[in-house]
C-alpha cells in the first residue's frame, strides 16, 4: 500500500529544497557584500595612509582635496554596503524562517507516513496471525478427529 500523501510530501520535499537553496543564495549575497566592505575597508586605509604622507613635507592642496573627496566616496559606498548588509540580514531571516516551516511541515507527512507504516504492519500482523490461528486450528481439528478414529 503506498502513502496516500506521497504527492503532497514530494511537493514539500521540493519547497523545502528550493528554501534551502534560496538561503544558500543570499548567504552567499552577504559573504559578497562583507568581502566589498572589506574592500572598502582596506581602501580607505591605504588611502588615510597616503592622506598621512601628502601632509608631510610640502603640501599639495589638490590631492588632499581629491583624497577628500575619494574619502567621502568611499565612505558613502561603505555606508550604502552596510544598509545593503542589513536587508540581507533581514532577507536571510526571513528565508531562514521559511526553510524552518518547510522542514516542519515535511517532517509532520514523515511522521504521517511512519504512522501509517506502522498501522499496516499491525493489520498485517494481525492477519498472519489469524491465519497462523485458523491453520493451527486445522491442525488441532484434524488431530482430534485422527485420535478418535483411531479409539473407535
Amino acid at each position: 500500500m503506498s502513502f496516500r500523501f506521497q504527492s503532497i510530501m514530494d511537493l514539500r520535499l521540493r519547497q523545502r529544497d528550493e528554501a534551502g537553496l534560496e538561503v544558500g543564495k543570499v548567504l552567499e549575497a552577504i559573504a559578497q557584500v562583507e568581502s566589498q566592505i572589506a574592500e572598502l575597508n582596506r581602501e580607505f586605509s591605504s588611502l588615510q595612509k597616503t592622506q598621512f604622507d601628502f601632509r608631510i613635507g610640502a603640501v599639495s592642496v589638490e590631492k588632499l582635496l581629491s583624497g577628500g573627496r575619494y574619502s567621502l566616496q568611499l565612505e558613502h559606498d561603505r555606508k550604502a554596503l552596510q544598509e545593503t548588509l542589513a536587508k540581507l540580514a533581514q532577507e536571510y531571516e526571513r528565508r531562514r524562517y521559511r526553510l524552518a516551516e518547510a522542514q516542519a511541515e515535511l517532517k509532520r507527512f514523515e511522521i504521517l507516513q511512519e504512522r501509517q507504516i506502522e498501522k499496516e504492519r499491525e493489520t498485517q500482523g494481525r492477519r498472519d496471525q489469524e491465519i497462523s490461528d485458523e491453520a493451527a486450528a486445522r491442525i488441532v481439528s484434524a488431530r482430534i478427529v485422527a485420535t478418535k478414529g483411531v479409539q473407535s
